[in-house]
């Protein structure tokens, strides 16, 4: 018999399917640092990138299509090539920890870091004790801002969090979880983020 397809809401920015429920729990703002990085980048060599919004935030801003990318995620690699960029490696594992890695490879590097304001401090904090040269200063902020209306829960069967924040968000906006939703989520990150909510019934998709 044919199982229907779940109904899944997307709690992030950049809806990888089409037949998720989008509705954002987040907004990025951005900061006053972006000149400082376009010049950064005029000189550097390697462009570290942590996110699609990252990207699509800075690569316009970029006139060079030689810098060496390292990214996390495929979706972030994708937005990269989107803008013309070809010389792009993506992090395994998926997150600062392969970056690092990727990183450590290299040598003769000067990286260029546009972050969030939210970001771990583990990149930048390699970055430093290895005394590489870089540039780095976050590049957005991100706030809470549920979407109004508020989707029903009691019509979806799961919930899809790609970062801490929209954990934290989703979570204020709403006063009572239906006992049969489930949630997926990006990342040891976010998974980490959710287990502070374990008294939510919840269960993992």
């Amino acid at each position: 018999m044919h199982q229907p397809k779940k109904r899944v809401l997307y709690t992030g920015l950049n809806c990888p399917d089409p037949s998720y429920i989008h509705a954002p729990f987040i907004s990025l703002h951005l900061l006053e640092t972006l000149p400082q990085l376009v010049e950064a980048a005029k000189r550097g060599s390697h462009l570290v990138l942590t996110s699609p919004s990252a990207a699509k935030l800075f690569l316009p801003h970029v006139q060079r299509r030689d810098l060496t990318l390292l990214t996390v995620g495929e979706s972030t690699a994708k937005t990269a090539a989107d803008f013309g960029f070809s010389d792009i490696e993506v992090a395994t594992p998926s997150q600062a920890e392969g970056v690092v890695e990727l990183i450590k490879k290299v040598d003769g590097a000067f990286y260029i870091y546009p972050h969030s304001a939210r970001a771990r401090p583990l990149i930048l904090d390699f970055l430093k004790s290895a005394s590489l040269p870089h540039f780095a200063a976050p590049l957005y902020d991100t706030h809470l801002t549920p979407p109004s209306p508020l989707p029903r829960l009691e019509e979806l069967d799961t919930v899809f969090f790609t970062s801490p924040s929209t954990v934290d968000s989703f979570f204020k906006a709403y006063q009572k979880i239906p006992p049969q939703l489930e949630y997926q989520s990006i990342g040891p990150i976010t998974e980490k983020q959710l287990e502070k909510y374990a008294q939510m019934p919840y269960k993992k998709a």
